[in-house]
């Protein structure tokens, strides 16, 4: 087996692993982050076949733009709504176009996607020397920085686009549990999830699919002949593990919204 190959296989196997490993709390009714949200002014409803009970809002939150479905019509969809643990949350607001028009030229060609440019062409001209058929001089290390900007403005645009075409609100949002346990599970699991219009959690073609569009197409274009598909794979695989690795920040250092 060649070495890409090899490496490939390895890497796709560590992130089968962390899908697996988070898959069972999501398909779980009421996880632990469920658990902790509390509803101010909510009622209770017994479930159609007198099961347990849920909360559901008494009202819709004015600024949202389509009505919340229930959290017991949730809890009820035996549709990719059995993937979601924690559902709809009283007060949450789906992101207006402008705000996701913004939201992707910030991560498309803001000031932290240019850095990161720069940083991976750095990354790739002094330490990894990849691709070694490119000079290591000032034409070379702005063609790495380059295309490194390529393949990060068409991983987020697929990424906003396909979050359009869910209509899906991809952002990450803080477990509103406390206790580490929870919060790392629901850390790793937002790698592949994002939410519903109404608040609720769904698997996310957009958050799986997106950070292998822009490796793939960049290895079979614009890198030398002999790379391809498999080394964008590789890369992709590389870029889902550093996303899951961003949820970490958000979730125990850096700011983000709570669910």
């Amino acid at each position: 087996m060649p070495p890409a190959w090899r490496s490939s296989v390895i890497v796709v196997s560590l992130v089968g692993g962390a899908l697996l490993a988070v898959a069972p709390g999501a398909r779980a009714r009421g996880s632990e982050c469920a658990d902790s949200l509390a509803c101010p002014g909510a009622r209770e409803l017994a479930g159609a076949d007198g099961g347990e009970a849920c909360l559901v809002a008494d009202a819709t939150p004015p600024n949202a733009p389509l009505p919340a479905a229930t959290a017991a019509e949730f809890s009820a969809s035996d549709g990719d709504g059995a993937l979601a643990s924690v559902p709809a949350a009283p007060g949450y607001r789906f992101p207006t176009r402008h705000e996701r028009i913004t939201r992707w030229g910030w991560n498309a060609v803001g000031p932290f996607a240019l850095s990161g440019s720069l940083a991976t062409g750095a990354w790739g001209q002094w330490v990894m020397r990849e691709p070694p058929e490119w000079a290591r001089d000032g034409r070379g290390f702005a063609r790495r920085a380059g295309v490194a900007q390529v393949t990060t403005t068409i991983t987020e645009t697929s990424f906003a686009v396909l979050s359009a075409a869910e209509r899906q609100d991809a952002r990450y949002y803080r477990c509103p549990s406390a206790g580490l346990r929870p919060r790392l599970v629901h850390a790793l699991r937002m790698t592949f999830v994002a939410r519903r219009a109404d608040g609720s959690a769904a698997f996310s073609v957009a958050r799986t699919a997106s950070p292998f569009v822009g490796p793939l197409v960049t290895r079979t274009t614009l890198y030398p002949a002999r790379y391809g598909w498999s080394d964008g794979l590789l890369s992709g695989a590389f870029s889902l593990l550093m996303n899951a690795g961003w949820n970490l920040a958000y979730e125990f250092v850096l700011k983000s919204p709570a669910w």
